[in-house]
């Protein structure tokens, strides 16, 4: 997360496989994106998607989370 946060784009997007509660994660991405966003714009001009795969069933399940309005809403 904190490289997606140097990079100047429009739309980035985090693709990982978390261990165990992804609540955490997205807290601490939380986090690390409050502390970059020194001209308080990450929220109104650049987009930011964290997508979780999970494994379950011997299959991977999708999560997708946008951070908006200084959160993360699931989608």
């Amino acid at each position: 997360m904190n490289k997606l946060t140097i990079i100047n784009s429009p739309l980035r997007v985090l693709i990982t496989y978390p261990h165990g509660n992804s609540t955490r994660y997205l807290n601490d991405y939380l986090k690390v994106i409050e502390d970059a966003d020194t001209f308080n714009d990450f929220s109104s001009k650049r987009k930011i998607l964290v997508i979780f795969g999970e494994l379950e069933d011997e299959h991977i399940t999708w999560y997708f989370h946008q951070y908006f309005e200084n959160k993360f809403t699931t989608i």
